[in-house]
């Protein structure tokens, strides 16, 4: 005769209730159904798991033995069940999360860290890179999750666009324009500039419109990301235009920040490989970045 989980159930019953009456009341069933299990029970294991003592059952010490295989047993069960409770309501569990730059610094931090504030057993490993190299981290399947521009696209990978935000034009604090409070296309032209070395399909339409206009700016510098184009117009280098959330969350007393016209839209989408399910905490922190981004008001709006 096989051993059953219901068998190991009374088992457990009786030696922490001390009868089979109590037992029964546990285990929702009647006394006899109890009698019979720790039986048949009794014959599996081939020796007797219980004598009566002063009016109570106590295991014997074979059944002492088992009692406590069972029992770890059991505590391995609840923690199987407490882990599939804190999955199941997306307080556990790992995310691979890629970001380019212009979000990974302040925004992705900020909102990360509240994410992770309501979800202790969770875990994120933020991957920074260029657009390009997290377009394959997702279509290989290695991130749950990127926040990115939406310019480029993979057959791998799903698109789904969160907010559009106008560019803005960052100068040097001393520069002759920084008293003005927009900037226009044709206010640059002559100045030096800090160009993106990984351009997005908004910057290309930008470049399109100085070059359709005839506006002769001088390249000074192709910096491979925002913040590294900021930095370069905090030191002096020249001016340039960027997403504003990289603009207000590296904001300084070095340079200022101002709106800028053309209204020039950049777009922020979340990516999920196209291959495989998405994770109910990818869609938590894709819901939770997205109304980070449309909350982020600053002095410049959010398209929406």
């Amino acid at each position: 005769m096989k051993i059953s989980l219901r068998h190991i159930e009374a088992f457990k019953a009786v030696v922490e209730t001390g009868s089979m009456r109590r037992a029964a009341d546990v285990l929702f069933i009647s006394q006899p159904a109890v009698s019979k299990l720790i039986a048949s029970f009794e014959r599996a294991i081939g020796f007797p798991a219980f004598e009566r003592i002063r009016g109570r059952l106590a295991p014997t010490p074979e059944g002492e033995l088992v009692y406590r295989e069972v029992e770890r047993a059991f505590v391995g069960l609840h923690q199987i069940e407490g882990v599939a409770s804190e999955v199941r309501s997306r307080k556990r569990g790992r995310l691979v999360v890629g970001a380019i730059p212009a979000l990974s610094v302040g925004l992705l931090q900020e909102v990360i860290t509240r994410f992770l504030a309501e979800r202790p057993n969770v875990q994120v490993h933020l991957e920074t890179l260029n657009a390009q190299r997290l377009i394959e981290l997702v279509a290989s399947g290695r991130a749950d999750i990127a926040f990115m521009t939406p310019h480029l696209e993979h057959p791998y990978v799903d698109t789904e666009l969160m907010c559009e935000v106008e560019a803005v034009c960052v100068l040097p604090k001393n520069h002759a324009l920084a008293s003005r409070k927009t900037i226009s296309l044709e206010q640059l032209d002559g100045v030096d500039f800090i160009g993106h070395g990984d351009s997005n399909s908004s910057f290309l339409a930008l470049e399109r419109k100085f070059h359709a206009a005839g506006i002769a700016r001088t390249i000074r510098i192709v910096a491979p990301a925002t913040s590294t184009a900021i930095g370069f117009v905090a030191q002096g280098a020249g001016i340039s235009v960027v997403d504003p959330f990289s603009a207000w969350y590296l904001a300084s007393d070095r340079f200022v920040i101002r709106r800028f016209r053309p209204v020039t839209p950049i777009g922020f989408s979340a990516r999920f490989p196209a291959d495989r399910p998405r994770s109910a905490l990818a869609l938590e922190l894709r819901q939770v970045v997205g109304d980070g981004l449309r909350a982020k008001r600053f002095p410049i709006a959010v398209i929406d």
